[in-house]
């Protein structure tokens, strides 16, 4: 299969999007790989974080017994006077630790208690300095708040022009298997190009899969879902995963979802309430770990109010398993339960996909795949970066593809997935605007720069 001179300057065009696209995202794309992989161990990392702090504390940890909450509640509060209660979290086995979460209301700064079964405390940790958090928020925002998010947002923005400019490059146009399927395992340029070829082809559909279902926790275009979720009246129920404009916000306020301080209602062990019933309770619903007991006027959750009933909740990472169950404070009954099948189905999607982002949705195989798209990308950004750098070495300049004549047409399909790309991803669009107006009317004018960043041909 020949191709024609139009074929051949589309192509050439495309090749200088990706080109570009991969400079702006190639230091972000590093990053992303590597605290995502992390983030994928957050069970491991927060267990890691826990077991240093019972090694560091004198208390002993009691493997087996009968465990009192009130107990353990009781002797927290004693230990941090004028705190107040938020939540209790059961152990995930027996001989673990609870953890009880205090709020300070004057400083607003709230902690995670870890608790022994015989009530020995054993230390706190402030909520934002789990380990597994930091990684998080350097993931999502790059520790920088709004600004950091905006940036991680573009960056994956234009990965996926990356990628699909990528398929479009690698598309085999007749040529056989070898350096399509798998590399030609040559020494030099032909080894690096099969490599980053092969390699984009294969984690491809991963790729895209966890860059738009990272989507939702984005400033611009979370905030802007969530504002479609509601004209269309899709929020029948809070959405369950937060922006992170709205993350930075409970960084502020104790995730009360409000600017006021945190407050736990009737301070359960405080004026009387017993904990312990609805800790048995929680063993006997068997909801997937981690179990949270949140009591009346307790802490407000992310799009909900303060609840004037005990709540029992799951807050698994895999979404499909997260169930709230609500029981009357004066009888103890249950009075309702919402589940993940009772989401809208557009929430479901969105949990569906954030479980697969953080690996939790078919366990292990998850996990791997998740593992599998990092190395991926990482190898894209290494082969494609030592073609760019040898590119380099031959050629004045930036090293950019040639410039189309710009006599082709696009196809019909190409325009289409443009413009389903520029209407869905408003950053992305912006950026392309502003790039545009950048090269016609400043950089465009050095004949030097110009060349430099191959924007006109030398000695044109």
């Amino acid at each position: 299969m020949s191709i024609t001179a139009e074929d051949g300057s589309l192509y050439r065009t495309i090749w200088r999007w990706h080109f570009y696209a991969a400079l702006l995202v190639i230091p972000s794309v590093i990053m992303l790989s590597l605290t995502g992989s992390i983030y994928l161990f957050k069970p491991q990392l927060d267990r890691w974080q826990q077991s240093a702090l019972v090694e560091r504390s004198t208390s002993r940890m009691t493997p087996t017994g009968d465990v009192d909450p009130d107990v353990q509640l009781s002797k927290v509060m004693a230990a941090y006077p004028g705190r107040q209660f938020q939540y209790y979290r059961l152990p995930e086995k027996a001989g673990d630790p609870a953890i009880i979460r205090i709020a300070d209301p004057a400083t607003r700064a709230a902690s995670d208690v870890l608790v022994a079964a015989d009530g020995e405390v054993i230390g706190a940790i402030d909520k934002d300095a789990w380990w597994s958090e930091l990684v998080s928020r350097l993931h999502g925002e790059l520790l920088l708040g709004d600004f950091g998010s905006a940036i991680v947002e573009l960056a994956a923005n234009w990965a996926i022009v990356m990628v699909l400019s990528g398929l479009y490059l690698w598309w085999p146009r007749g040529r056989g298997l070898a350096g399509v399927l798998w590399p030609r395992l040559q020494q030099g340029r032909v080894l690096w190009r099969d490599l980053h070829a092969v390699t984009g082809f294969w984690v491809s559909g991963l790729v895209l899969v966890l860059l738009v279902s990272g989507l939702p926790w984005t400033g611009i275009w979370g905030d802007g879902f969530k504002w479609v979720r509601t004209e269309m009246g899709w929020n029948g129920r809070p959405q369950e995963w937060r922006t992170s404009h709205q993350q930075d916000h409970d960084h502020r306020h104790l995730s009360t979802g409000d600017g006021g301080p945190a407050t736990a209602g009737p301070a359960v062990g405080i004026v009387g309430t017993s904990l312990r019933p609805w800790v048995e309770q929680a063993d006997r619903l068997d909801l997937a770990h981690p179990v949270i007991i949140t009591p009346p006027g307790g802490p407000k959750r992310f799009g909900q109010g303060r609840e004037s009933v005990w709540t029992i909740r799951s807050d698994s990472q895999d979404r499909t398993e997260r169930t709230t169950v609500y029981f009357d404070p004066t009888t103890g009954l249950e009075s309702r339960r919402a589940g993940f099948a009772d989401q809208h189905a557009i929430d479901r999607v969105i949990g569906y996909g954030i479980s697969w982002h953080e690996g939790k949705l078919f366990g292990m195989p998850n996990l791997i795949a998740g593992l599998a798209t990092a190395a991926g990308l990482l190898t894209l950004t290494i082969s494609g970066t030592v073609m760019w750098l040898r590119r380099t070495r031959r050629e004045v300049g930036l090293g950019a593809p040639p410039a189309g004549s710009g006599s082709h047409r696009l196809p019909h399909r190409l325009i289409g997935i443009a413009a389903v790309l520029l209407v869905a991803l408003p950053l992305l669009t912006a950026s392309i605007i502003a790039i545009a107006l950048l090269e016609r009317h400043v950089l465009s004018r050095s004949d030097a720069i110009a060349t430099w960043l191959g924007l006109r041909a030398r000695g044109a």
